[in-house]
C-alpha cells in the first residue's frame, strides 16, 4: 500500500477544515497560524513601560483574517491601549509620517500593509525598509521574513521550518510510517525569534526573553 503525504497549510480562517482532514487517511501535516498573544506578551516583557501598541494592517483577504483573530483577543486586554493604521484609510506616505511619530515605548506590531487607499501596492522590501527608516519605535512581526533585517521578531510563523518539517513526514512515510499516527493538530510549531542588533538597539534585556528563543545577527 502506497501512502500519499501532503503538507496541508491553512490560514487561520480554515483551522477547521485543516482539521477535519483526519478522516482522511492520506492527508497530514501542519497547520500556519499566528501566535499574537504570544508575541503580545513578548512586547510586555521587552518594553516594561509601553502602553500602546501601534497595529498596522491592510485590507488584502491575509491581513483582513489575521486582524479579526488580533481584534478578538485584544477584547480581553486591559493594560494595552491599541492604535489600529488601517491602509484602506490612508495612503502609505501618511502611514509612515505616523509612524516617525512612534518611539520606543510605542512599538508597532506589522500584520499586513502591502495596499493602501488607493489602490497601490508596494513589496515587502519597501515597506519594511520605509517603517525601518522612518520610525523609530521597534517593529515587531508575526513571521519570518523581515526579522533580521529590521524587524524585531516575536512568535513567528516560519515558512522554511515548517516545509522542513513537512519533509521530515514525508521521509517517516517512504521509511514505513503511518500517516495516521501524525494526526493534524491546531497546535503551532512557531517559534520565538528575534534580531539581536534591534534587541540592543532599543535596549532590550536579553534576560526578558523567552527560552528557547533564536537569535538573528549575534556574532
Amino acid at each position: 500500500y502506497k501512502y500519499s503525504a501532503l503538507q496541508s497549510s491553512f490560514s487561520v480562517n480554515n483551522i477547521a477544515l485543516a482539521l477535519e482532514q483526519n478522516d482522511n487517511p492520506l492527508v497530514t501535516g501542519y497547520i500556519e497560524k499566528i501566535s499574537y498573544e504570544e508575541t503580545l506578551g513578548v512586547i510586555r516583557e521587552l518594553l516594561p513601560e509601553a502602553r500602546e501598541l501601534n497595529i498596522l494592517v491592510d485590507s488584502t483577504s491575509s491581513g483582513s483574517g489575521d486582524f479579526e483573530t488580533i481584534e478578538r483577543i485584544n477584547e480581553r486586554v486591559i493594560d494595552f491601549t491599541f492604535n489600529y493604521l488601517f491602509l484602506d484609510e490612508m495612503e502609505f506616505e501618511e502611514m509612515f509620517l505616523r509612524t516617525s511619530q512612534l518611539d520606543r515605548n510605542r512599538p508597532l506590531l506589522l500584520v499586513s500593509g502591502f495596499k493602501d487607499r488607493s489602490g497601490r501596492i508596494i513589496s515587502f522590501h519597501e515597506l519594511t525598509s520605509g517603517l525601518v527608516e522612518h520610525s523609530a519605535a521597534p517593529v515587531f512581526h508575526l513571521w519570518r521574513h523581515g526579522v533580521g533585517d529590521g524587524l524585531v521578531g516575536g512568535k513567528v510563523v516560519d515558512q522554511h521550518y515548517y516545509a522542513e518539517l513537512s519533509a521530515g513526514l514525508v521521509l517517516s512515510f517512504i521509511r514505513g510510517a503511518d500517516v495516521k499516527v501524525h494526526r493534524i493538530s491546531d497546535d503551532t510549531r512557531n517559534r520565538y525569534l528575534f534580531d539581536y542588533l534591534k534587541l540592543k538597539e532599543f535596549q532590550n534585556s536579553l534576560k526578558n526573553l523567552p527560552v528557547n528563543n533564536i537569535l538573528l545577527n549575534r556574532l
